[in-house]
């Protein structure tokens, strides 16, 4: 199943932004964080609001020895309620210009398009599991490795000698490091070109940073 190819669904549908109480961050808190970078992301990650990455598991009620139970339906259920699904809904873009804009935007899309091409595979359970992208739930561990064209908005678990190719968002041509220490924030869309590492989902769906950047494509049309 595709981001994309959900032809009936709305932005209510999947934009999340219910009950949250159960959760210590709220839908506003954790897409704050997505539209961070460098310094003041690790700044404001490290604040007592979210205490690390370790304190954002802690508030998303993750177990990062287990993951989440997939046999617990109303755990999952209210992820998507607070956070959203991830699911973008497809609308018409038109009379985009031939310009580098233009082609940015067709780099972008192939990208979405290649990360929901194969399942993704999360720690559900205390196992590897694989499930379908769409299925992916906020506070999701996933496993990501060269190769990977990433799923979902998240941070840095774990990694090792990770770098990703971020052309298709920012139109950056060098290959970026990411670590625990310095560059922790991963964003759907983008490609992992060496390593490999975990990360814990924390945007999903229009929630996300592929989210954000259709919604702007979008705009001209909506308007």
């Amino acid at each position: 199943m595709s981001l994309f190819k959900h032809k009936s669904a709305t932005n209510e549908d999947v934009a999340g932004g219910g009950d949250c109480s159960m959760f210590g961050l709220t839908l506003d808190q954790l897409k704050e964080l997505i539209q961070l970078r460098g310094k003041e992301l690790m700044e404001k990650l490290n604040s007592s609001d979210y205490n690390g990455v370790e304190g954002v598991l802690e508030k998303l009620k993750v177990d990062k020895n287990k993951g989440l139970d997939s046999n617990n339906q109303q755990d999952l259920e209210q992820r998507r309620i607070a956070y959203g699904k991830n699911q973008i809904p497809r609308k018409q873009i038109s009379h985009i210009p031939l310009t580098s804009a233009w082609r940015r935007e067709h780099q972008f899309r192939h990208a979405v398009e290649e990360s929901d091409k194969t399942p993704t595979s999360v720690l559900r359970d205390k196992r590897i599991q694989q499930i379908p992208v769409i299925e992916l739930v906020v506070g999701d561990l996933c496993f990501i490795k060269s190769g990977d064209f990433l799923p979902a908005d998240g941070l840095i678990v774990q990694a090792n000698d990770l770098k990703v190719d971020q052309s298709s968002i920012t139109g950056e041509t060098d290959l970026i490091k990411k670590n625990q220490n310095e560059d922790v924030a991963l964003f759907s869309g983008t490609e992992v070109k060496e390593g490999n590492g975990q990360m814990v989902v924390i945007g999903v769906g229009p929630n996300s940073y592929v989210g954000y950047v259709v919604s702007l494509l979008q705009a001209p049309a909506d308007s």
